[in-house]
């Protein structure tokens, strides 16, 4: 079938075809155009809403230092005071003095104070006891002479002592027994004092004369001792 072109109607047609083709084609690109915005609009809203949320930095809160109240100040002791005590001096007894035996006072001696550089001095005489007169004063004064001699053999120093002394001692004397050994002068040294008694033990006493024998005689010599 031929198709006349040149037919006022089917020039009409081609004409409305022509333009229903060009509407469609709008129609098709703005519905292309369309969704290709809501496409790119609903991108841009979901980049929008993909984008990190800004992260802000956390606020610590601010911790406040406890504030102590101030202590109270001590208040200053008072300094103590001193009390003044009044002493009231005691009343001074006399010491009563010291009985003196009766042999003492009879026999009064001078008082040698002994010292580390006492020289030995000679042997005094022994005093000679009273005796009966029958009896030869010069045999009592050799046998007293003897006996001192006796005695100042018998001495000897202690250990540990290095001191020099002189002692007077009394004693009573039996044939060669002595007793009632006392110091009346001693030498302020114990030591000392206790050798001058030993030695009046430990002496080798001499036989008395025949008419000096049972009797019990006093003497009173002096000892000396040098144990430096």
């Amino acid at each position: 079938m031929k198709v006349d072109f040149k037919n006022p109607s089917v020039q009409a047609f081609g004409f409305a075809l022509l333009i229903e083709v060009g509407l469609i084609a709008a129609v098709v690109i703005y519905g292309v155009n369309h969704v290709s915005y809501e496409h790119v609009k609903s991108e841009a809203m979901i980049t929008l809403t993909e984008t990190t949320p800004e992260v802000k930095p956390e606020v610590k809160p601010e911790i406040k230092p406890k504030v102590e109240p101030p202590k109270p100040k001590p208040k200053p002791l008072d300094p103590p005071k001193l009390v003044k005590q009044k002493v009231e001096p005691k009343p001074v007894q006399p010491t009563p003095p010291k009985p003196i035996p009766a042999e003492e006072k009879a026999l009064p001696t001078p008082v040698a104070t002994p010292t580390a550089a006492t020289e030995p001095t000679p042997p005094a005489p022994v005093t000679p006891p009273v005796v009966k007169s029958d009896v030869d004063p010069h045999v009592v004064s050799s046998y007293a002479a003897k006996l001192l001699a006796a005695v100042q053999a018998a001495t000897h120093c202690p250990d540990g002592v290095q001191f020099s002394g002189r002692v007077r001692v009394a004693f009573s004397l039996s044939n060669t027994d002595p007793s009632s050994i006392r110091i009346l002068v001693g030498s302020h040294v114990t030591a000392i004092d206790e050798a001058a008694r030993h030695a009046v033990l430990d002496a080798r006493i001499p036989e008395p004369p025949a008419e000096m024998k049972g009797s019990l005689r006093n003497y009173q010599t002096w000892v000396d001792l040098n144990c430096q």
